[in-house]
């Protein structure tokens, strides 16, 4: 029960990470294209990461298959921090 609880307010706290970055990205476009330029990303890759965030932002919000959805976000983490 506890291990489960956890889990859902990790998957918030992620949710809300993810939720401002793509809200950040969605309302700043040119901003959002010159720093994934910037950092070497193919416009084609950085166009729908906004929108990958939103989405999985939404997911983890409302608990829909959290643990898949959970790894996605990890994997796009993952492709953050190689970038930088």
């Amino acid at each position: 029960m506890f291990g489960s609880a956890v889990g859902g307010g990790a998957a918030v706290v992620v949710a809300l990470v993810l939720l401002v970055a793509g809200v950040t990205k969605v309302s700043q476009p040119r901003q959002w294209r010159s720093q994934a330029a910037d950092l070497g990303v193919p416009r084609l890759v950085a166009a729908p990461v906004p929108y990958l965030e939103l989405v999985l932002s939404a997911l983890l919000l409302v608990q829909l298959q959290r643990h898949i959805v959970a790894w996605f976000a990890v994997a796009l983490f993952i492709a953050f921090t190689v970038l930088l």
